[in-house]
């Protein structure tokens, strides 16, 4: 499976959008949606009226950009607010595959791991850990398989943190500024966001 698509940072969501995801027009009912957004990618919605089934029919074919931002402001340490962060690491990488896997290397030599990672070697792993991110995000992982995935995906933020910089994103005009992004040592912050979520996850209590 391929990673490398351009980068779409999600845009909001437009009226005959909002038709395939019930309840979307109604802000008010936001954080409802997003959870619904989150399970029905996950496969663990139980609804089965035809809104829910166009939801996943979307997801299944690559429309995770058109509802990514229904998770933005989720908090961490639930199922929306985790994928949102899942998603940002994956935009930022299909965005800079390049300074991703450099800060990765730059993360392993400073934990005096470098030396058994050649650059070829870390560089298949970041991509084989993104290429399980898309696998996501076309809801082709199960509720079974989330922790394991949150907890790598936190090892990983981990080692880039432990290099030049935890800092992630610095402008605020970057199509990747976030409150999660911007933040100080967003990396390290977003590593012990997931870490708590894998942990969560893997009692069933990732909500």
């Amino acid at each position: 499976m391929s990673t490398r698509k351009a980068p779409r940072r999600p845009a909001m969501l437009d009226a005959e959008q909002a038709e395939n995801i019930p309840g979307a027009e109604d802000a008010a009912s936001s954080s409802e949606v997003a959870h619904l957004v989150a399970q029905t990618l996950l496969g663990i919605e139980k609804e089965s009226d035809e809104n829910v089934q166009r939801l996943r029919q979307l997801l299944e074919s690559g429309g995770i950009d058109t509802v990514s931002e229904l998770w933005s402001t989720s908090p961490a340490s639930t199922l929306p607010g985790t994928l949102w962060r899942l998603y940002l690491v994956y935009q930022w990488y299909l965005r800079d595959p390049q300074l991703v896997n450099e800060r990765f290397q730059q993360g392993l030599a400073a934990l005096d791991i470098g030396d058994i990672f050649s650059r070829e070697h870390s560089d298949k792993s970041v991509a084989n850990l993104m290429d399980k991110l898309a696998a996501l995000w076309q809801a082709q992982t199960s509720i079974a398989e989330l922790a394991p995935l949150i907890d790598r995906v936190s090892d990983f933020l981990q080692v880039l943190a432990s290099g030049v910089s935890a800092e992630w994103i610095k402008d605020s005009r970057d199509e990747l500024a976030d409150a999660v992004t911007l933040r100080p040592q967003a990396l390290l912050q977003t590593a012990d966001d997931l870490k708590l979520s894998a942990r969560a996850a893997k009692v069933n209590h990732l909500n």
